[in-house]
């Protein structure tokens, strides 16, 4: 699987949308699971979840490793369901978390929305 996992990663730096979608479907479970751990809050840890794979392609470039892809987006999960969660300390009446990263122009607008609906199925 780890060997899998790198051949998707290479792809995946090199610019494949549809290598973004494959570990998007694959991995956005456990992501989700992950923040719907810190926040308790479905829609929250959805749009934490969502976010954070967004920034990942943000920075595709960088990833060196199947290590780097996880490590990434469990700091990035982690740092924003902190923050907000000091946000909402703060300010309790908040709504849910809303993302703020929107995915990059040039993604498949078809792909985008595909990954979206499957986002909120998972909920």
């Amino acid at each position: 699987m780890v060997d899998e996992l790198a051949f998707s990663i290479g792809d995946l730096r090199e610019g494949s949308p549809q290598a973004f979608k494959k570990l998007f479907f694959q991995y956005y479970p456990e992501f989700y699971a992950f923040a719907y751990s810190l926040l308790a809050d479905k829609l929250s840890a959805a749009n934490s979840a969502t976010e954070a794979f967004f920034l990942l392609w943000k920075k595709r470039k960088y990833l060196e490793s199947a290590n780097d892809f996880k490590a990434f987006l469990y700091n990035t999960i982690r740092n924003s369901c902190l923050n907000y969660l000091r946000y909402k300390q703060t300010y309790p009446d908040t709504g849910a978390y809303l993302a703020q990263n929107k995915m990059d122009a040039s993604f498949p607008e078809e792909t985008l929305q595909e990954l979206l609906a499957y986002a909120a199925s998972e909920r």
